[in-house]
């Protein structure tokens, strides 16, 4: 970034050394003691935790078998639903070297995990500008599509919440809609959220507000968002749908086309 911060001369072992010339190591431990122990920065975040506590809601973590991290306990089966991450656009170009160039290895490189969300573990990347489909994850939470009905049929009406970590989420993310494919004209809908905002440092449960869904129906957020710069955490929790007969309209004004 600066050529000023750079050492452009030979390298040799200074002689007279002295106090002033020298560092000196100062040992936090004494010599022989044992490996000190791992100090938490953030708390964990939740293990079973259902939004109002309904436990009547299905819940589609980021770890689809629920593991066991940091204690929480195999109690939610992987029956509710899946989720899946998608690197890049599953496209190639072509450079000016005229060599390929595939999308997905450049965005597998900036994933991660992290101790902290729902059942203590979420996946985070960074926010970056809209076009830049190189550096694209796309989380996808689908429910089980056993639970879904066929679209000639009506649909299935959910309250969606959305779990979001105390860290390791704080950018604006965009939440796609997806109804599946239905004879009652029901279209996809969106809602924008500020993770960090929104948390404001804690662990919580986000009402969306109702959905209703077919067959094929899910809800996908990526990292791609003017103006996403690299450095602002997306974070990938927990959805947990609550089933519901009524319409329930929040911030998020989404247009349930449900019966």
């Amino acid at each position: 970034m600066d050529a000023q911060c750079r050492w452009t001369q030979s390298v040799a072992w200074i002689t007279g050394q002295q106090d002033g010339n020298s560092s000196t190591e100062n040992l936090a431990y004494s010599l022989g003691s044992g490996e000190p122990d791992l100090e938490s920065k953030y708390d964990h975040g939740p293990c079973i935790d259902y939004p109002n506590d309904d436990q009547t809601a299905l819940i589609v973590d980021d770890l689809g078998e629920h593991e066991n991290t940091y204690g929480c306990q195999d109690i939610v089966g992987a029956a509710d639903g899946k989720f899946t991450l998608q690197t890049g656009d599953n496209i190639t170009m072509q450079r000016d070297d005229a060599t390929w160039r595939a999308t997905p290895y450049i965005a597998q490189i900036d994933i991660h995990q992290l101790g902290a969300g729902y059942d203590n573990h979420i996946y985070f990347t960074h926010s970056y500008p809209a076009g830049d489909i190189f550096h694209k994850v796309t989380g996808r939470w689908e429910l089980n599509q056993a639970r879904l009905p066929a679209g000639d049929q009506p649909g299935k009406r959910y309250d969606v919440f959305a779990h979001l970590p105390s860290h390791g989420g704080e950018a604006i993310v965009k939440y796609n809609f997806i109804p599946g494919d239905n004879t009652e004209g029901a279209e996809a809908d969106y809602c924008r959220i500020n993770q960090g905002t929104r948390s404001n440092g804690s662990d919580t449960w986000f009402e969306f507000g109702t959905f209703t869904f077919w067959k094929g129906g899910r809800i996908e957020a990526d990292n791609l968002h003017d103006p996403g710069t690299g450095d602002a955490d997306v974070a990938f929790d927990a959805i947990a749908f609550v089933p519901h007969n009524s319409k329930v309209t929040t911030a998020c004004a989404l247009n349930d086309s449900g019966t």
